[in-house]
């Protein structure tokens, strides 16, 4: 049995745990279907594994990285694997809104912005958020990782995402846009940034934004900006 495999099994096979999963975090079991039957343009296997109350839906690769693809056509990688990306959901409940957030700033303006977040869900379907998370993360055996931490993780993961990654809808191309959120002077920083993370190169990038694309089966494309080994 695969670790993937494994949590989400104890969440399957807690009731309890599964409905906070779904209540404040928006991490439902029951809604493992996407609007659209789809696959990756690789053509590696992709399973469905849950879904949110927007129709967006998650979904395990071959290699254990966790997929979200929104039901407006926009997809990327969230996490290196399930544990991951649960730690990351459970512990950026609203990260939808932060992979246009500045890991350069400040944490005061950070945390402000994350406290406004989980106010506003507090408030609005999820009263015992706090508790909430607790009981998961102990519950599946996941970390409680600092909120900063676990955004740089969460834009690195949506940066790393491939064309092989690419979701198609029968045979019909779904566009997407996985970047986050930048000026030009950011995104190159961001991208930077990531490539001496990985000791690698920026060979080239986008005249007119993050989108891109390459032939050479040698680059890694990292949300629009192409790296190679040696460049």
């Amino acid at each position: 049995m695969t670790r993937p495999d494994h949590v989400l099994t104890v969440l399957r096979r807690n009731p309890d745990l599964a409905r906070l999963a779904a209540g404040s975090f928006d991490f439902d079991l029951d809604r493992a279907e996407h609007v659209e039957e789809v696959r990756l343009a690789s053509g590696a296997p992709l399973r469905v594994v849950a879904g949110d109350d927007t129709g967006g839906t998650y979904f395990i690769c071959a290699d254990g990285a966790v997929l979200y693809a929104s039901s407006e056509g926009e997809a990327g990688l969230i996490g290196a694997s399930m544990e991951e990306a649960l730690e990351i959901l459970f512990g950026l409940p609203g990260w939808h809104d932060y992979t246009d957030l500045d890991l350069a700033a400040d944490d005061e303006a950070l945390e402000a912005v994350f406290n406004r977040t989980e106010d506003e869900i507090r408030r609005s379907y999820g009263p015992e958020l706090d508790a909430d998370r607790s009981t998961l993360l102990s519950g599946l055996g996941l970390l409680r990782l600092p909120r900063r931490e676990l955004l740089r993780r969460l834009q690195e993961s949506l940066l790393r995402t491939e064309p092989e990654s690419t979701v198609q809808v029968l045979s019909r191309h779904i566009e997407f846009s996985v970047t986050p959120s930048c000026d030009r002077a950011r995104y190159l920083a961001l991208m930077d940034n990531l490539g001496a993370r990985l000791g690698v190169g920026r060979a080239a990038a986008p005249r007119d934004g993050p989108t891109a694309e390459v032939s050479r089966p040698s680059c890694r494309v990292l949300a629009g900006a192409v790296y190679a080994e040696g460049l």
